[in-house]
């Protein structure tokens, strides 16, 4: 009966230091997640902070290429197949809208320490769309600032389904096309002479 009874007194002792423990575990794992999180902010903080002046820098650099870009055949550049691009080309409108463009260039904008991304298609008179400056602005993130629409000429509908030119869309973002296609459009004018054909 003696040993029953410290058998049991033990088995609470233990009962209650494996709770104690286990709370001064989950007090530790909350603590060392909060302590994470404030690091995360704070690096990412000075990463913009940092990244600003880079891209301000860049940009200037992009303003005085963009006249020698401009003379480049973009419709080649985007369809190459290396292009990140490419997989978001159909096969049907793309290929022919893609010869439409006049200039294609992307702008980086700093307003009120918040950097905006602007993805701009100046394009010709086509048989596929009315609208002849495509651009879309984006916030870091994701969030569209600026947007001029499609404005899609009659008997498209088929065809401009899974048209890379959605991206100009409102529904781009629901559709996953945004996030997909932007980094795409900057690797693409960033180095476009990684993906121009070879003379």
């Amino acid at each position: 009966m003696i040993i029953g009874l410290v058998c049991v007194n033990q088995q609470k002792i233990t009962m209650a230091s494996t709770q104690a423990f286990t709370d001064e575990v989950l007090k530790a794992l909350v603590d060392c997640r909060e302590r994470n999180d404030a690091l995360d902010a704070e690096y990412e903080k000075k990463k913009e902070q940092l990244t600003i002046p880079f891209r301000e820098e860049l940009e200037k650099l992009l303003v005085e290429r963009q006249p020698l870009v401009d003379k480049l055949n973009w419709a080649q550049i985007l369809d190459s197949a290396d292009a990140p691009t490419k997989q978001f080309l159909n096969g049907t409108t793309d290929t022919k809208l893609l010869r439409a463009i006049e200039s294609f260039k992307m702008v980086t904008t700093v307003r009120d320490g918040i950097l905006f991304r602007r993805v701009v298609l100046k394009l010709r008179t086509n048989m596929f769309v009315e609208t002849t400056e495509l651009f879309r602005e984006v916030d870091p993130d994701g969030k569209t600032t600026a947007i001029s629409g499609v404005t899609w000429k009659a008997g498209t509908e088929k065809s401009r389904g899974d048209s890379l030119f959605r991206f100009f869309e409102e529904q781009a973002k629901e559709n996953g096309l945004l996030l997909d296609a932007l980094p795409a459009f900057e690797m693409v004018f960033q180095s476009p002479y990684l993906f121009a054909p070879e003379k």
